[in-house]
């Protein structure tokens, strides 16, 4: 009984030899593995050559792009403008609210631009007029324009200011 209790443990020690050759077959070796990495490193440099050649036929400038980012991720980790990023973020559901509300849509940016430069034009040097030099300004089509605008966007920041939630009015965030 004891021979066959020896016989069987030998057949598995041999199945487990076994097993353990085909394993050790299958894994590779560092030295294997070092063997394979300048054919990788060519076939990797020889995609990346193809992409920029690619790229570059598309007028693209692979380096400057490069370079940019570069520039970008210098200036996007720097303390301050971290620092910064944490403050915007903080504030994400009223930047959220400024870009659904039309602030940024191009038109408006159209305006906005033209107020700008019309404050910067009038803040060179604006005469000092009275009543009636105000009423015969009115007269002139430019100023009508401007007038007309402010009139029509009185009646509509007076609507949107009826239209208020409720929590808002109340000053609440």
């Amino acid at each position: 009984m004891d021979e066959r209790k020896y016989e069987d443990l030998e057949q598995r020690l041999a199945r487990i030899e076994a097993a353990l050759a085909r394993v050790e077959a299958s894994v590779a070796t560092p030295q294997s593995i070092a063997n394979e990495l300048p054919g990788l490193a060519a076939v990797a440099t020889d995609t990346f050559d193809r992409a920029v050649k690619t790229l570059a036929a598309d007028g693209i400038d692979v380096d400057a792009r490069l370079r940019a980012v570069g520039r970008l991720a210098a200036t996007i980790t720097d303390p301050q403008a971290l620092t910064a990023l944490d403050e915007v973020l903080a504030h994400h559901g009223a930047l959220l609210r400024v870009v659904r509300s039309g602030l940024l849509e191009p038109r408006t940016l159209a305006t906005m631009t033209k107020l700008a430069e019309a404050l910067a034009q009038a803040s060179e040097g604006a005469p000092a007029i009275g009543l009636f030099g105000a009423i015969r300004a009115a007269g002139t089509p430019h100023v009508q324009k401007a007038l007309g605008f402010a009139v029509t966007l009185a009646s509509a920041f007076g609507r949107a200011l009826e239209e208020t939630p409720r929590q808002l009015k109340e000053g609440s965030r």
